[in-house]
């Protein structure tokens, strides 16, 4: 289970993203709505003695006091103006009902500015004319254009990207990644050419696999018509 609480609490798993500057230490509030309409209480999410909403963390909070809700559709989240300097980026948060593990997922994929309250609705798919919160498209639009500007380099070319956003950006765990992969694939590289040396014609491929695999029934057949 995501925690531990009473049949009339819900579980709320904020996932944190990795990108440069994710973290917030600013006090974070969310609001819950259920499919009736029903909206719960205001809750902090803290944990006493512990550093919430770290770069890359999932931290999970049990919020209560919401006996009779139906199912959770919609989340209102957002933080105060202390350390309003903070830049936070959420990736996903998801509400857990304790009783009967009734989940409802938001993704979240934004930052969270300080001051500002987001509405999202269940899994945050719909199209633009059913959505409700019209300002906050408004405001997020607005907030794409300024972020996502273009410029030609090369007259007569096609225009690129001026500064590339924060949002395209690599993250830490993704660069890492990146990095085992090239370095196993050097590593694999310099064990093969120890083993078969350079290839001189194609014929040379089956020094591949009868160094490290079974050789296919296909490489003795492939020069043949017949096997087309």
């Amino acid at each position: 289970r995501m925690g531990q609480c009473n049949s009339n609490d819900y579980d709320v798993s904020v996932k944190t993203g990795d990108k440069k500057g994710a973290g917030t230490d600013g006090n974070v509030y969310i609001a819950l709505t259920d499919e009736n309409g029903k909206r719960s209480s205001d809750f902090k999410l803290d944990k006493i003695l512990k550093d919430d909403f770290e770069l890359g963390h999932t931290d999970t909070f049990s919020v209560g006091n919401s006996s009779g809700f139906k199912h959770i559709t919609q989340l209102d989240i957002w933080r105060d103006k202390t350390d309003s300097n903070d830049t936070w980026y959420v990736e996903k948060i998801v509400v857990e009902r304790c009783k009967d593990k009734d989940q409802t997922i938001f993704p979240i994929h934004r930052w969270v500015p300080a001051g500002f309250s987001i509405k999202l609705k269940e899994y945050d798919s719909l199209l633009p004319q059913h959505d409700t919160e019209l300002e906050q498209r408004k405001r997020e639009l607005e907030a794409k254009q300024i972020e996502y500007q273009f410029k030609v380099n090369l007259e007569g070319g096609p225009a690129q990207i001026k500064d590339i956003p924060v949002d395209e950006m690599f993250t830490k765990e993704y660069e890492w990644n990146l990095m085992a992969v090239l370095a196993k694939a050097k590593l694999s590289s310099e064990v093969l050419d120890l083993i078969v040396g350079e290839f001189e014609c194609l014929d040379d491929l089956k020094d591949i696999y009868g160094a490290l695999f079974r050789i296919p029934d296909g490489m003795h057949t492939w020069k043949d018509d017949e096997a087309f």
